[in-house]
């Protein structure tokens, strides 16, 4: 077990915003990520029917595509940008920059490398595996680059010197989650974004595929974030967490600071602003419009409901390390009361929403915060 508060993870860099159009690659490199996405499909025919776990060989497969398209497309250094959220894009190692299509297919195939490679060592509930190995699928069909003959073939260029690799430690396994859970967001929100924008054009059979895209990133992210703390709780109360507060970190970090999460729950709320229909009335009209964005609102709950499970299994009732010792809230029952409002919020849009906690929560007595 590592005991020390480093981590090796470099700083990863995000597009930001996300760059919509097809990279251009030479077509070797497109046939490269052509076998990255059939070992990531293998990993997911294996595990889903008991046969195998052939993640080793599907990490072996994606890194090979990941240096490969980092030594034919010039990145930039991520420590030239400045950090997008003061002392938590520093701690969590992230920037975010205007990216090349071909730049942010890189950096996603790297990030999938790596992640990837970790779930091999990690203790991964064969659902969450599976569904983190499902969103790596998603990205590299979004990222998909298309074959360019007009490309001179770079195949002779060099993989960059420093290269990182991961061995398992848990402190790594911290932040390489994260950048992965990071650039997830980042994409269903663009996912969100561009769904809404397909139901302004009345184009409800796209919309829909678009949301499925968008619930299968969430699912995604979800799994990632489990992921990111697949390690025992001592660890993360001895090592990982002191590294969030002074005298290692200017202020105490929260997530409440994650611009990514913050991008994909506005890029939410604007489509429940353009699909504001109950489902009822939306299933009569479009059913395939109601059970896409009541996939999406599934999976948004269910983020945050395992969020109160990791907060729990991790610090137990210990407070945040934002909230004062005189609040009457935990970290876990902050995150449960979020859920409950959230849940009702959300329940005249899902198909089986929470009606209880719906009818309790018109109580005044029920929303008051403390």
């Amino acid at each position: 077990m590592s005991t020390r508060h480093g981590s090796a993870v470099p700083m990863a860099l995000l597009a930001d915003p996300v760059e919509r159009a097809p990279a251009l690659l030479v077509p070797s490199l497109c046939g490269l990520w052509a076998e990255g996405l059939t070992a990531l499909r293998a990993i997911v025919a294996a595990v889903g029917s008991g046969s195998g776990r052939p993640v080793r060989q599907a990490a072996v497969v994606t890194d090979a595509v990941a240096r490969s398209l980092a030594a034919a497309v010039p990145l930039p250094d991520p420590s030239a940008f400045a950090p997008p959220v003061p002392v938590h894009s520093d701690y969590f190692r992230i920037r975010h920059a205007p990216l090349t299509a071909e730049q942010q297919s890189t950096i996603a195939a790297v990030l999938i490398s790596r992640t990837l490679a970790d779930l091999d060592f990690a203790m991964l509930d064969p659902n969450d595996l599976l569904c983190e190995v499902e969103s790596m699928i998603t990205v590299m069909e979004l990222l998909r680059p298309q074959p360019s003959h007009d490309l001179a073939d770079s195949s002779s260029a060099s993989v960059p010197r420093s290269w990182f690799v991961p061995g398992g430690d848990w402190m790594d396994r911290w932040f390489l989650a994260h950048h992965f859970y990071f650039l997830l967001n980042l994409l269903a929100a663009e996912r969100l974004d561009r769904a809404a924008e397909l139901v302004r054009d009345g184009r409800d059979e796209p919309a829909a595929a678009t949301m499925a895209q968008a619930a299968v990133l969430i699912r995604g992210f979800t799994a990632a974030m489990v992921h990111s703390c697949a390690f025992p709780a001592r660890y993360y109360l001895d090592v990982v967490r002191p590294t969030m507060a002074p005298p290692y970190v200017r202020t105490n970090l929260t997530g409440v600071m994650q611009l990514e999460h913050r991008r994909y729950r506005a890029a939410l709320g604007r489509l429940l602003e353009e699909l504001a229909a109950p489902y009822d009335e939306l299933a009569a009209s479009s059913p395939a419009l109601a059970e896409a964005r009541n996939a999406v609102l599934e999976a948004d709950l269910i983020d945050l409901e395992r969020h109160v499970i990791v907060a729990d299994t991790m610090v137990g009732g210990e407070r945040s390390l934002v909230q004062p010792g005189t609040t009457v809230q935990n970290a876990a029952s902050t995150l449960r009361k979020m859920r409950h409002l959230r849940a009702a919020a959300y329940c005249q849009y899902m198909r089986f929403g929470d009606r209880w906690v719906t009818a309790t929560s018109r109580r005044p007595d029920e929303v008051t915060t403390r």
